[in-house]
Parts: structure tokens; sequence; C-alpha cells
């Protein structure tokens, strides 16, 4: 499990054993490891288990979700013509990982990416993208409406569009 809340520091979630159970680390661990920061202080071998790990989930739904969706779900082959450190595509092409999922805490027009980084996964060749229909149809609340008449109305329409007819409704 990824905690993806956008922040420069890791940030509880205030979940029971959060910190001792194997397993849950902060996305800012994953994207410098990945990225290969210098402060890159994640153990993969230990704590984020793409080698054995056949589900990954990943608390949050904005742009680091996608980002780390890209990097977990393209052909590792192509990160070969980047500067992504080789010890993170060796990793990237032993992942036993085959189901990857995103937990939001909002709904579909909250999300926190836009419709560019979305595309881009959608395109990820050999995936196939879903969403939850009742989960979908409860999130269109009050709150969901005055997000569609926002400043940002043109570009949340446009992504949930998107959304709605690129994820395949479950």
């Amino acid at each position: 499990m990824i905690l993806a809340h956008g922040a420069l520091k890791d940030k509880s979630l205030g979940l029971e054993n959060e910190h001792e159970t194997k397993g849950i680390v902060s996305a800012r661990r994953v994207v410098n490891w990945y990225n290969g920061s210098l402060d890159n202080d994640l153990d993969i071998e230990n704590e984020f288990y793409l080698n054995r790990a056949k589900n990954v989930t990943v608390i949050g739904n904005g742009n680091i979700f996608c980002d780390m969706a890209r990097t977990l779900l393209k052909d590792p082959k192509e990160f070969e013509v980047t500067d992504m450190p080789e010890s993170a595509i060796e990793i990237l092409r032993a992942s036993s990982m085959v189901n990857l999922q995103s937990v939001a805490r909002r709904g579909i027009t909250h999300a926190a990416f836009t419709t560019k980084e979305v595309r881009e996964i959608a395109a990820i060749k050999g995936i196939e993208l879903y969403m939850m229909k009742d989960e979908v149809q409860r999130s269109m609340t009050e709150a969901s409406e005055q997000e569609m008449r926002s400043n940002y109305a043109r570009a949340v329409g446009r992504r949930t569009e998107f959304l709605l007819k690129s994820f395949r409704a479950i």
C-alpha cells in the first residue's frame, strides 16, 4: 500500500499499526526511489515488495498517483532511454504486480490530476481501466455539482467525461 497524499513530508493517516506494518510506504519514498533521489531511503527489498506483490493499492488519486501508475504499469524497457536508475529499472522488470488500484477519499470530479495525465495512463498497452460504478454514482454529491460550476468547470468536465468514457464501470 502506498500513501499518496501530496505532502512534502510523510504524513500519517492514523491507521492502526500504520508504521509497523510491512508493505505500507509513503508515495514520497517510492517516488524518491524510482527517481534516484539523493533523499531515497526506501529499502526496496524489505519494504516495497514489487517482486512478490500481485496487488498494489495507492491511497490517493492525484498527480502523484498518476506518476506512480505510469511508472509501475509501463514496460520497463521504456525507461532504458531515460535517467531512471538502472537499479530501479531492474526492480520494475522483476515486478510481480498485476493489479494497481487507487483508493480516493473524494468523488470523480475532485480527482487531483489533469486529463493529460490520465490519458497517458489510458494509453499504456496491456492494461484495463475500470472504476466502481456504485462508488462513482455515490460520489456525485452537492460538492461535485459545485466543482462542476467552479472556475475550473471546463477542465473538470473534460476530465470527468474522459474518465467515464475510458474506464469500464463495474
